[in-house]
């Protein structure tokens, strides 16, 4: 054998060993990256500082895709799968530093836990009469407004154990120095008809939703024949305006939160001012 048939066979061989050393690495990358195996949620329970017992009639959906059937007992859930369980998944998994599988941050199961009339109108879509006009006007109607929600983050498992807490917002106002023919609609995202107070007829609450800029919340007063427009953010917004990290985050509704002010009509100016704005963690008040 020649010198360059020598170094030629050499070259082939480092060529092939390579090649394999190679492929041995991507394909041990790619085990890697297909190990984790998508989880089922065989159970999901929750404890909430929300009494549940008035809400036995309501809907409980994971990921938007799959209904849970669940019992109540006063503030705690207990749900298994109606028909087919929702997964977590397998991409959606890590490993922490006790090499415990753990959902990766912000990637967990959305648990949504509403009314029937706000599953149909606001998640399902199969009815959306709400949407033109969202009626709060009684306590019931102001009940099924809400919706509570988690987005689940901790160990990846079967059985899930997590807080539920109010996925949107509540509005708690009254008005000052205006007429008792005065009239109030809500503007958030869709309109809404407030819960209106029999025994101070200027004091109203509605439930609004989350993460709605300064466009979509809006108090429309009517009065005297001319409609006021009172643009709510960032003024009701206490809590957020020192939030250096996110200093946007005034301008928009923040979940579970209680907003009260007062909005005092000033005749000489024809103008509304918001004042007392207080905010509250909306699952945490009595």
């Amino acid at each position: 054998m020649t010198r360059n048939n020598i170094f030629s066979l050499l070259f082939t061989i480092l060529c092939i060993s390579g090649c394999i050393s190679c492929n041995k690495y991507l394909l041990s990358e790619k085990d890697k990256e297909i190990e984790k195996e998508d989880i089922p949620i065989e159970v999901f329970e929750a404890i909430s500082n929300i009494d549940l017992s008035a809400r036995k009639n309501w809907i409980l959906i994971i990921n938007y895709e799959s209904i849970y059937d669940y019992a109540i007992d006063k503030n705690t859930l207990k749900a298994i799968p109606k028909d087919t369980p929702c997964y977590i998944w397998g991409p959606n998994i890590i490993e922490n530093e006790d090499g415990i599988d753990w959902i990766s941050p912000g990637l967990g199961p959305i648990i949504l836990f509403a009314s029937q009339n706000y599953y149909a109108n606001f998640i399902s879509y199969t009815d959306t009469t709400s949407t033109m006009i969202f009626d709060q006007t009684t306590e019931d109607k102001l009940l099924a407004a809400d919706c509570l929600s988690c987005l689940y983050s901790g160990k990846a498992s079967t059985h899930l154990s997590d807080i539920l807490v109010h996925n949107n917002c509540l509005l708690d106002f009254e008005l000052k120095n205006v007429p008792e023919s005065t009239t109030v609609m809500v503007k958030s995202r869709v309109p809404i008809q407030p819960f209106r107070y029999k025994t101070n007829p200027q004091h109203y609450k509605a439930i609004v939703f989350s993460y709605c800029g300064e466009r979509d919340a809006e108090l429309y007063i009517t009065m005297d024949d001319k409609i006021h427009i009172v643009k709510l953010l960032p003024t009701i917004n206490r809590s957020n305006l020192s939030n250096d990290l996110f200093p946007d985050t005034y301008r928009y509704t923040t979940p579970d939160t209680y907003y009260k002010f007062t909005l005092s009509y000033d005749e000489e100016k024809d103008v509304f001012s918001i004042e007392d704005a207080e905010n509250s963690v909306w699952s945490q008040m009595p």
